[in-house]
């Protein structure tokens, strides 16, 4: 369920949707009957996949923050420099894309 959750979490609703039902199913039939689903995630102690999305994107971007990712991926991270003290609100920017001629 982890491989690319961060690619999959940012397709399209109907990809997502169908995801997210197939983890439910699973998780109904881990339990073994059918409850609501929230308290059998926190009774199997899982992540919904929303949040396992969330998860791991704050996991890439600590990563890119610490310098800690290889270099090709840390590329696509470029810092930005604040003009304001606010605390790294600013702190990365979004690279442009380039447009073919």
């Amino acid at each position: 369920m982890l491989y690319c959750v961060e690619l999959w979490g940012s397709t399209c609703k109907t990809a997502i949707n169908s995801i997210i039902m197939l983890q439910k199913r699973a998780i109904c039939l881990k339990a073994g009957y059918y409850d609501h689903i929230n308290s059998l995630f926190i009774k199997l102690h899982l992540l919904k996949f929303s949040d396992l999305v969330d998860f791991k994107i704050m996991q890439i971007m600590y990563r890119a923050n610490t310098m800690s990712l290889p270099d090709p991926v840390q590329r696509f991270f470029s810092v930005q420099e604040c003009k304001y003290g606010l605390r790294n609100v600013c702190k990365f920017t979004v690279p442009k894309a380039k447009k073919k001629d």
